[in-house]
């Protein structure tokens, strides 16, 4: 049983928070339209326009996530790197833990930059090549020659 007080507040409907699809089916609902209606607008089924209507919905609702903000290939390589907060990314990030030389197949500098911008840390530079690099031991983490 849920009671208001553990109800999420919702968000405001805005383009950025849904994307132009799911707003449009969510504003024209809310004026009241039938969904075949919106369908015949938006040119796609009545059905489609339901779910778009139950996703905007669902994402004006649901509790706030703490990798919100993130795409999710990049949600997943913080999940491999065994990172549960934003606080644990900071540190990791800071302490060269999270690094595309230093990290597994997957994470390169596309998602480097992306966490750092999420970070609200300035755009990393591209330092050196993967081969440049010094080779690291994944048990101890020295430098192997």
């Amino acid at each position: 049983m849920t009671t208001a007080a553990h109800q999420p507040t919702p968000k405001a409907p805005t383009k950025e928070a849904l994307g132009e699809r799911r707003f449009v089916a969510y504003t024209l609902r809310a004026q009241g339209m039938k969904f075949a209606d919106i369908g015949k607008r938006m040119n796609i089924s009545a059905g489609r326009a339901r779910e778009l209507y139950w996703s905007a919905e669902y994402r004006l609702t649901k509790p706030p996530h703490w990798t919100d903000g993130l795409k999710s290939v990049t949600k997943m390589r913080l999940r491999e790197a065994i990172l549960e907060s934003r606080e644990q990314v900071m540190q990791a990030f800071q302490s060269g833990r999270l690094h595309p030389l230093k990290a597994k197949c997957g994470y390169g500098w596309k998602t480097h930059e992306e966490i750092a911008l999420w970070l609200g840390l300035q755009k990393p530079l591209r330092s050196m090549r993967k081969s440049q690099a010094p080779r690291i031991c994944p048990h101890c983490g020295k430098a192997i020659n």
